[in-house]
């Protein structure tokens, strides 16, 4: 009998550990969820996309200028300022879907979702 009473003990703190993981997990959730959803993020995201359009047109209208040219270093920069903006997409891209869980692909923007991953 003691030794059930230490057992359920056990189980009551391993439960009790798992719940405040859970909560812990919860909470760390909605606030991605309140970042995500924020005008400013929201906002900043837009900036992103919208300098990355200018700078694939920089990046088009030198690739064509300079086609029988040595460009020394400028493409490796050019290439490195368009992985900075794979890598803020792809951040920014994971943050939506951890916020937004399963909803992510079947709410009422699921197209536009699909298209931006794949994207």
């Amino acid at each position: 009998d003691h030794k059930k009473g230490r057992a359920r003990a056990r189980m009551h703190s391993i439960s009790s550990e798992a719940t405040a993981q859970y909560r812990n997990r919860s909470a760390l959730r909605r606030s991605v969820q309140t970042f995500v959803f924020a005008d400013y993020f929201v906002g900043a995201v837009f900036f992103v996309i919208a300098s990355n359009v200018v700078m694939l047109g920089v990046e088009a209208d030198y690739r064509a200028r300079s086609i029988r040219q040595d460009t020394g270093d400028a493409l490796r920069v050019l290439d490195m300022i368009q992985a900075l903006y794979t890598l803020v997409f792809v951040v920014e891209l994971s943050l939506r879907v951890w916020a937004e869980g399963c909803r992510f692909w079947c709410n009422s923007l699921r197209y536009w979702n699909w298209f931006d991953t794949l994207m």
